[in-house]
C-alpha cells in the first residue's frame, strides 16, 4: 500500500504545483458594475482571461538597467552643468563688483581732492555743485561702495 501511496502523492504534488503556476487570472464585471478580478471566473458573469506579462524575464533587466544609469549619468550630467554655470555667474558678478567697487572709490577720491564740482549740460554750460549738493553725492557714493565692495 505505501509503494502505490508514493506514486499518487507525486502526481498530486506536480497537478497542485503546475496550477499554481500558470496562475490565470480573470476578469468580470457584477450587475451592479463593479469590476472583479480572481482566479476563478464567476461563472454566472461574463467574463474574460487577462494576459500578465512576467514581471522578471532574463534579459529585460539589462535594457532597463542601462536606460536607467543612461537618465541617471545624464541628470548628473546636467546638474553639473547647471552648477558650473551658477558658479561661472558668481564669478563673473563678483568681477564686476570689484571693477564697480575700485571705480567708485576712485571717483569718491576724486571728487574730495577737488576743489571744486560741476556738470556739464548737453549745451556745455557748467551746473557747479554747492556744499549741500556735494554732501548727497558723497552720500551716494558711499552707499554705492558699502553694496557694491563686499
Amino acid at each position: 500500500m505505501q509503494k502505490r501511496a508514493s506514486p499518487l502523492l507525486l502526481i498530486l504534488s506536480i497537478c497542485i504545483v503546475a496550477s499554481a503556476h500558470s496562475g490565470e487570472i480573470y476578469k468580470w464585471v457584477d450587475k451592479n458594475g463593479k469590476v472583479h478580478f480572481g482566479d476563478r471566473p464567476d461563472l454566472n458573469q461574463p467574463h474574460q482571461e487577462m494576459e500578465l506579462k512576467p514581471l522578471n524575464t532574463v534579459g529585460s533587466g539589462d535594457a532597463s538597467r542601462k536606460t536607467t544609469q543612461q537618465r541617471m549619468i545624464n541628470r548628473y550630467q546636467k546638474r553639473r552643468e547647471e552648477q558650473e554655470n551658477q558658479r561661472r555667474q558668481e564669478r563673473q558678478q563678483r568681477a564686476d563688483n570689484q571693477r564697480k567697487c575700485r571705480q567708485y572709490k576712485k571717483q569718491l577720491k576724486e571728487y574730495r581732492t577737488a576743489s571744486s564740482l560741476y556738470l556739464e549740460g548737453a549745451k556745455g554750460e557748467r551746473k557747479y555743485f554747492d556744499s549741500k549738493d556735494r554732501d548727497k553725492l558723497y552720500a551716494q557714493l558711499q552707499r554705492r561702495i558699502k553694496d557694491t565692495c563686499r
